[in-house]
């Protein structure tokens, strides 16, 4: 799929990040992740949403590859109610609502 955008449109098209990957620890956060995706995606913006829950580490190895920036819900984000979301070019966070 990665050489067709590459043929197709250019190296950079294959390459470019976009959207927001959103992932959770357990699955009890699942539920405030779904919720989560449902609420970007009404706001116009694409969405990878993890099918099911992964650690960090591995969470953002794989949203470093595509995603723009990503999102990732803990026990403590949703006892919160907040969680970061990280720019993954630039490693900037900034709260969001969950």
């Amino acid at each position: 799929m990665t050489e067709i955008l590459k043929e197709r449109f250019g190296a950079e098209a294959a390459s470019e990040r976009r959207g927001v990957a959103v992932g959770f620890m357990t699955d009890a956060e699942r539920e405030a992740a779904v919720s989560l995706a449902a609420r970007l995606r009404a706001e116009g913006k694409s969405v990878d949403l993890s099918l099911k829950a992964a650690k960090p580490k591995k969470f953002f190895a794989k949203a470093g590859q595509s995603a723009a920036s990503a999102v990732y819900i803990g026990p403590d984000d949703v006892a919160k109610g907040e969680a970061r979301m990280k720019d993954m070019s630039t490693g900037e966070e900034k709260p969001i609502c969950i």
